[in-house]
């Protein structure tokens, strides 16, 4: 056999230190919590009504300045009347409108095309910005009497 020339391995050994103190618990560390917020400084409120109250006659002469100026008001309100003749105009100026249209459109082709002479094109430019007038006018109407129609019957 051969002799052994160094020792066999064997298992390192660990040192551990007294069994008392490796558990040993130590007091958790207390959070420092902040301080109390400070309350804030409280406004005085003045009090209400420091006046004396109003007596009966002073209400009584308060009520009947109110009603008064109600009254004045609806004086004031005029109720908007419509008569029959400007109903039928109503009723008719919306296919004069569009005659007019139309007649404003011919006499601006008819511009358009020219004539002979100056004389007949100062003629078709005067037609055409007399149907455009009169068509500008009709339809301003249209509006008024609309405008008219639709407050008298809301009201």
């Amino acid at each position: 056999p051969v002799p052994p020339s160094a020792p066999a391995p064997t298992a390192p050994t660990v040192v551990t230190p007294e069994p008392t103190m490796a558990f040993q618990r130590t007091a958790p560390t207390p959070k420092q919590t902040p301080p109390p917020p400070k309350p804030k400084p409280v406004k005085k409120v003045p009090p209400i009504n420091t006046a004396p109250a109003p007596s009966q006659r002073s209400l009584e002469r308060l009520g009947a300045t109110i009603l008064l100026d109600q009254k004045k008001a609806a004086k004031g309100k005029k109720k908007i009347k419509v008569t029959k003749k400007e109903r039928a105009e109503y009723d008719t100026i919306e296919a004069e409108v569009e005659e007019l249209e139309i007649a404003a459109a011919k006499a601006e082709v008819a511009v358009e095309k020219g004539g002979k002479g100056m004389t007949k094109q100062l003629e078709l430019a005067r037609a055409s910005a007399d149907a455009r007038r009169a068509a500008d006018a009709k339809m301003e109407r249209y509006i008024v009497l609309d405008e008219l129609i639709s407050a008298a019957d809301d009201g």
